[in-house]
C-alpha cells in the first residue's frame, strides 16, 4: 500500500486563512507573485529588525485611516527554519488582516 503524505497548515493557520478568505495553499508558495497593496493601506517593506547573523527584514502592512491610533498586532512568521521561505508569501494573508483594522508584520 502507498503512503500519501498531505502538507497542511497548523489549525490556527487555517482557521485565519479561511475567515479572511485567503486559501491556505497561497501561504506556503516557495515563489511568492508580487501582491498589490491597496491604496487604503500604509506598507512598509524591508524594515530591519536584526543584523545578529545577517540582515533580518520584516514588512508591516497597516491601515491608513488613523495610523496613529493603538491597534492589535499579529506577527506572521513563514516556515522553514530560517532557511527557506519568504515574508512575502504571507503578504495576502498581512493585507486581509490590515483591511479588518489589524498592524500585520511578517517576518524572514
Amino acid at each position: 500500500m502507498k503512503s500519501v503524505s498531505h502538507s497542511f497548515p497548523p489549525a490556527p493557520l487555517l482557521v485565519l486563512s479561511l475567515f479572511f478568505g485567503v486559501h491556505p495553499q497561497d501561504l506556503h508558495a516557495q515563489t511568492p507573485k508580487p501582491f498589490p497593496i491597496p491604496d487604503t493601506l500604509i506598507a512598509d517593506r524591508d524594515v530591519v529588525y536584526s543584523s545578529v547573523g545577517g540582515r533580518q527584514t520584516l514588512d508591516v502592512i497597516r491601515p491608513r485611516a488613523a495610523s496613529g491610533e493603538a491597534r492589535p498586532a499579529v506577527l506572521l512568521i513563514h516556515g522553514g527554519g530560517f532557511r527557506a521561505g519568504a515574508k512575502e508569501s504571507y503578504l495576502p494573508l498581512a493585507v486581509k488582516l490590515a483591511e479588518h483594522g489589524y498592524v500585520a508584520a511578517t517576518a524572514n
